[in-house]
Parts: C-alpha cells; sequence; structure tokens
C-alpha cells in the first residue's frame, strides 16, 4: 500500500479510477480466503479500519480536516469492508446448506417404495 500511496493515491488521477484501482487491486488481496476467517467484532473492526485509512489516502484527506467516516462512504460510495466479508461467507456457506438438506431429501425419497418396485 505504500507504494500505491505515493504514486497513484497523491496522483490527479480522477476519484473514480482511484476506486476502481482500489477495487481491481487491493480488494482481492483483502478478500483472499476471507470465509475461511471467524470474523469476530474485533476482526471486522481491523478490517474496517484498514479499508477507511486507505478511502482518505484515495480522497487525499488530511487528518487535521476532521471528516467522519460516514462522509468518507458518501463520496466514495463503498461499503464496508467487513459487509462484503460477511456477504461472501454467507455465499459460500449457502450452496453447502442447499446440498445437505438436498441430500436427505432425496435419501428421504429413495426409501420409498412404489408397488411396482415389489
Amino acid at each position: 500500500m505504500n507504494l500505491l500511496g505515493k504514486g497513484i493515491w497523491k496522483s490527479s488521477i480522477r476519484l473514480d479510477t482511484k476506486l476502481r484501482l482500489y477495487q481491481t487491486y487491493v480488494v482481492p488481496v483483502l478478500m483472499y480466503v476471507c470465509e475461511a476467517w471467524t470474523t469476530t467484532q474485533f476482526l471486522c473492526a481491523c478490517v474496517d479500519a484498514f479499508d477507511m485509512w486507505a478511502f482518505r489516502m484515495i480522497i487525499r484527506s488530511p487528518y487535521i480536516r476532521q471528516v467522519s467516516n460516514s462522509e468518507v462512504r458518501d463520496i466514495t460510495n463503498c461499503r464496508p469492508f467487513s459487509y462484503m466479508v460477511t456477504d461472501r461467507k454467507l455465499r459460500f456457506s449457502a450452496p453447502s446448506c442447499k446440498t445437505i438438506t438436498g441430500q436427505s431429501q432425496q435419501q428421504s425419497g429413495s426409501r420409498h417404495q412404489t408397488g411396482d418396485d415389489q
């Protein structure tokens, strides 16, 4: 993130281009194997703090200028990273839940014998 901070985030590139670069290069690294994480409140707070720090660098907001987190979210139009992690975990766990319930229904249906089988 340091090299990005020196080269890209502080350049005169448009905001939407910087956000697209962030979504393309930084978010996938953070999302890597996030469905295996145990999402505690502490972990969510740490990840969201990094996310907010990165957005503040992107919009070039100095620490002296007191901008609230909700204002930064409004400017960047991005959700907190912890929401994306939770959504991804739910998305990856949902098919396995359907598979488990689908198998139990198929097994109970296969035990039923019709008059033709006897």
